[in-house]
């Protein structure tokens, strides 16, 4: 028993001195030496920038001496060397410098670098594309240009991404202010028309001179189709603004004053347009005429074209009904249904139309408990229903939506117009075609949406308003059918089959 605890005894003795070991052994070397950079990442061209590397770590001097600064500022295979903590250094050129900041002291160096832009100008690049012109900050650098994105985050429907987008330029005003060259990045209109808003509900001394500015649209769209979208909003900001394709930014950063990059976009045969007074439409398109001045006096383009699409709603809620044989709620229903889905958005849409009819069917059967006057009995209704929105308005807003809440309330309440034909379908033709009525009605009115939601659809009516007359001119054909619908030749198939054998 003696012989196994001794060895135990001294084990037990000794671990606290081995661990201590341990420790000493595995403990890296100290590095007493960390070089630190002190300086504005940008400079102005003509300007000194104060180097300092007094924030940088060092050893004891005591034990290992002075330690020794070494900068070596460089740029296109060409350096420059200093020898003082701290240097006040003119950058005569623009463009990337590397700044090197080296840090001896006994047998110990260590390094470090930082990049310094010099530049001439100020460009603020906007987008609402994370993965696009993800070079565009390098091509501008290279050319001395200090470019500052502006990241715009879109919402869930058009008219809360325009209130957002310009939310957005507000809290950036003074990016834009200061700004030589302003590039908008977008397969969009949006970001261009909310920043003629923006700029158009500006105070007289907090409005942004536009003159001395150089404004350009990058996309990949007919550049044709673009100019007439983007006429409005030169007629708002009274400047010239120049559309062409990516390829353009390289020359852009080299010749951002305006006036010398469209004389070398002509000359080099680059692809553009020049959206000046001289593009503005002929003066026989009165809606083309009207919608620049709307849009000049601060009038929403999405709310222009909200109006713009109710032809065309309604020539495909007519046709389904008239030409398919589609049975809906009327004309109303299904198109103030798609208008509601314009919005509010198309999930946030259909949420509130369930809501509806399951609080419309609840509310029918209460209704058939208590005998109650129509009129009377669809006030209760709409009551019930304005009441059953603060649990949408509740979700909403603990679902953190990106909506205008504020814009979404009328269509909510219009859109709970559809409940009384829906209860007094119920009454009259029961529930089970009400209910095919509905569904009927939901799909019409997705499909009009779904029409006048299309990108390519809102630049082709906003560019040319007078397209409208088409679906009027389809209303007054439809007017003159008087044939079979398509649902009654499915129906009567076999009845048409006998007629012509016969």
């Amino acid at each position: 028993m003696k012989k196994i605890l001794t060895p135990a005894f001294w084990i037990l003795l000794l671990w606290p001195f081995m661990i201590l070991a341990e420790e000493e052994i595995a403990a890296p070397t100290e590095t007493t030496i960390e070089p630190i950079i002190s300086a504005e990442d940008q400079v102005l061209l003509g300007q000194s920038l104060v180097l300092d590397a007094s924030d940088s770590a060092v050893g004891n001097t005591s034990e290992k001496g002075n330690p020794n600064y070494i900068w070596i500022i460089s740029k296109d295979g060409e350096s420059e060397t200093k020898f003082t903590k701290t240097i006040t250094y003119p950058f005569s050129e623009k463009g990337i410098y590397e700044v090197k900041l080296s840090i001896k002291q006994g047998g110990e160096k260590k390094s470090v670098k930082k990049s310094v832009l010099v530049y001439d100008k100020k460009a603020v690049f906007v987008t609402d594309n994370q993965e696009s012109f993800k070079s565009v900050n390098v091509l501008a650098a290279k050319s001395g240009v200090w470019l500052q994105k502006i990241q715009l985050e879109a919402s869930d429907t058009n008219f809360s991404t325009e209130s957002e987008f310009i939310s957005q330029y507000q809290q950036n005003i003074e990016l834009i202010r200061t700004a030589d060259l302003l590039i908008f990045g977008s397969a969009s209109d949006l970001p261009l028309w909310s920043f003629s808003q923006f700029w158009t509900k500006l105070g007289t001394e907090s409005k942004i001179d536009l003159t001395d500015k150089t404004i350009l649209r990058i996309s990949d769209k007919d550049l044709s189709k673009l100019l007439k979208t983007t006429q409005p909003v030169y007629e708002t900001l009274g400047v010239p603004i120049i559309l062409a394709k990516e390829s353009v930014l390289e020359l852009l950063f080299e010749k951002i004053d305006r006036e010398s990059f469209v004389s070398e976009l002509s000359a080099q045969g680059y692809a553009y347009k020049l959206v000046n007074a001289d593009s503005k439409p002929a003066s026989w398109l009165p809606l083309k005429n009207i919608i620049s001045y709307f849009s000049q006096n601060g009038v929403s383009l999405s709310i222009i074209y909200l109006l713009l699409s109710v032809p065309f709603l309604a020539f495909i809620v007519a046709f389904a009904r008239q030409f398919i044989g589609i049975s809906t709620f009327g004309v109303f229903a299904p198109l103030m249904l798609s208008l509601s889905f314009l919005v509010m958005g198309l999930q946030f849409g259909l949420s509130v139309f369930v809501v509806v009819l399951i609080v419309s069917y609840v509310i029918r059967i209460f209704f058939e408990k208590v005998e109650l006057l129509y009129i009377p009995r669809v006030a209760l209704l709409m009551s019930f229903l304005a009441l059953s929105f603060f649990l949408i308005l509740a979700l909403a807003v603990y679902m953190g939506t990106s909506l205008n809440l504020a814009l979404t309330i009328f269509p909510m309440m219009v859109m709970s117009t559809i409940s009384e034909k829906f209860i007094a379908s119920q009454s009259s033709a029961g529930f089970k075609s009400s209910l095919i009525s509905v569904t009927e009605t939901i799909i019409v009115a997705l499909l009009a949406y779904v029409f006048v939601d299309l990108e390519w659809m809102r630049t082709m009516v906003l560019g040319t308003p007078e397209l409208i007359l088409l679906p009027m001119l389809g209303n007054v054909a439809l007017g003159k059918f008087t044939g079979l619908r398509v649902a009654e030749y499915l129906k009567f198939r076999s009845l048409l089959g006998d007629d012509t054998q016969e």
